[in-house]
């Protein structure tokens, strides 16, 4: 069975929007049942909230109370390398935290299923609890990744815990400077609706 994990409601709402869809619960994260066309298995969406925290105990949730053997992590990022552009799409290869020490070896690097969407270019991806709109946080995170979000290392590295399979798909919507909170605005509804094509298609493939 597969959990997909969507940080926050408008991420999630284009993809939800393609099924009929049944709440399971409301609480401690909201949880919606789909069935997918050419698929025997039941595949559930949770919505974690906004952060590492909320992510890892969203994807423990779904590993220990449903027994969930594939985690997919969709949703927006700041690029961190000065060649990616907005509007691009990518799996994510490695995944690490950026609020740790680089020797601490919980920080990760996490591995993702290199077989889980792999027509998508790959990126490695850097994890950090406060939102990045900084210059000198951006030069000292990209050091270790080349996009930057709030949830993904967390998701990885539980699955890593329980040993299961592992995808982060990403969209990027900033370049994680000055300017970026007023264009993750303006750009937040397009990249979340291609993000629901990309995983759309490749859940239903």
């Amino acid at each position: 069975m597969t959990g997909i994990i969507f940080a926050t409601p408008w991420e999630a709402k284009p993809f939800l929007a393609k099924f009929n869809k049944e709440m399971i619960q409301e609480k401690p994260f909201p949880l919606y049942s789909i069935d997918l066309p050419n698929t025997q298995s039941l595949t559930l969406v949770v919505i974690s909230g906004i952060g590492k925290v909320p992510a890892a105990l969203a994807a423990q949730s779904l590993i220990l109370g449903h027994n969930i053997n594939t985690l997919v992590n969709v949703g927006i990022c700041g690029a961190l390398a000065e060649d990616i552009e907005t509007g691009t799409f990518f799996r994510i290869l490695k995944a690490m935290e950026g609020d740790r020490d680089a020797d601490d070896n919980q920080a990760g690097p996490f591995d993702c299923s290199p077989e889980l969407w792999p027509h998508l270019p790959q990126a490695e991806l850097v994890s950090n609890d406060k939102p990045v709109f900084d210059k000198q946080i951006k030069e000292r995170l990209a050091q270790w990744g080349d996009l930057v979000d709030m949830e993904g290392a967390a998701i990885a590295r539980t699955a890593h815990l329980y040993g299961i399979r592992c995808a982060l798909i990403k969209g990027v919507t900033d370049k994680a400077d000055e300017e970026g909170k007023e264009i993750l605005v303006k750009n937040v509804k397009k990249t979340s609706i291609m993000l629901a094509d990309i995983l759309w298609k490749g859940l239903t493939g």
